[in-house]
């Protein structure tokens, strides 16, 4: 790689430079770490030599600081946060603090901190949340994408066959509307289709994938999710179970009919809706009504003392 010339005037001519690569030097040994070397007064570290001769004991000094600190960095790669340094926050930023936690961990700084800037020590990484508007773990430990990677061959096994579930013949027949071979289709590309089922990305065809997406979706309504019959039911997603039926018996006046649910509500009936019906035309004003509600049933009852018997039909709602 090319990265400048120099020019020679003699011969007038120029003379290509090329980027050397940079032997690693070796820093087992640090300079005068055996020898006499005695740090300078402050004064002297912050103004430099001005008409003072420096010893040779300073100049160690400065040496051994420079090469100490090269050392540490070659061994530790990333410096440990110490309380005595200022740092530099760059949230969303290239240009920020990086640092060793005393728990082994790579700290990103989000705001400056420091005692140039605070005043007091620099925050300490570590100590979380307390500090959490100072600093952020830099990188995603290791350990958390082994676990994850360690549990995708087992979900992708119970996927394909049930087995771990709490409940597989329950699963099964959550299931079983998809048919087989779309299933097994699916299992082989699970982490593909989790992407895909939830924006459509990826698809080569968006309009033909959401037509057959839709096709799946409604399994979650037809098959055993519903009964569509003169005395029938209706499972909607979430829970929510609307039911209705007709008895086909009369009610005297004042007398009352126990009913049925064409299936049992799991939890709760919310609400029964009986209506009156009539053979034909009638100006007489019937009066139904219900009691006895329970996930199984109800009765009902004709409240018109005058109006002859009384045929229902019925309308519930429950979970």
């Amino acid at each position: 790689m090319i990265t400048g010339f120099w020019f020679n005037p003699a011969p007038f001519y120029f003379e290509e430079i090329k980027m050397t690569l940079r032997i690693k030097p070796n820093y087992q040994r640090v300079w005068a770490e055996l020898g006499d070397n005695t740090k300078p007064v402050d004064s002297y570290i912050q103004n430099g030599w001005l008409a003072v001769k420096p010893p040779r004991q300073y100049m160690n000094w400065i040496q051994n600081r420079q090469d100490s600190m090269l050392a540490y960095l070659n061994q530790t790669g990333v410096s440990q946060w110490d309380v005595n340094t200022d740092y530099h926050g760059g949230a969303g930023t290239a240009t920020c603090s990086y640092v060793q936690g005393s728990d082994g961990k790579v700290y990103k700084c989000l705001a400056d901190n420091g005692p140039s800037v605070t005043g007091a020590t620099s925050k300490d990484p570590v100590n979380q949340p307390a500090n959490a508007a100072f600093w952020e773990v830099a990188f995603a430990d290791k350990s958390a994408f082994d676990s994850l990677s360690a549990t995708v061959p087992t979900h992708t096994t119970q996927i394909g066959n049930g087995s771990g579930v709490t409940d597989a013949p329950a699963w099964r027949t959550a299931i079983g509307a998809l048919g087989a071979g779309a299933f097994d289709s699916l299992s082989a590309t699970v982490a593909t289709h989790t992407t895909q089922i939830g924006n459509g990305s990826g698809v080569t065809d968006p309009a033909a994938w959401r037509t057959a997406l839709s096709a799946v979706a409604l399994t979650a309504f037809t098959g055993a999710n519903q009964f569509l019959s003169e005395d029938g039911f209706q499972k909607l997603p979430g829970g929510l179970v609307v039911q209705w039926g007709n008895p086909g018996s009369y009610i005297v006046p004042g007398g009352s009919l126990d009913v049925s649910f064409p299936t049992a509500f799991t939890t709760e009936c919310f609400v029964v809706i009986p209506i009156p019906i009539t053979a034909s035309a009638n100006t007489n004003g019937f009066t139904v009504g219900y009691f006895n509600k329970t996930t199984n049933g109800f009765t009902a009852t004709n409240n018109s003392a005058t109006s002859g018997v009384v045929e229902i039909s019925w309308v519930a709602i429950g979970v």
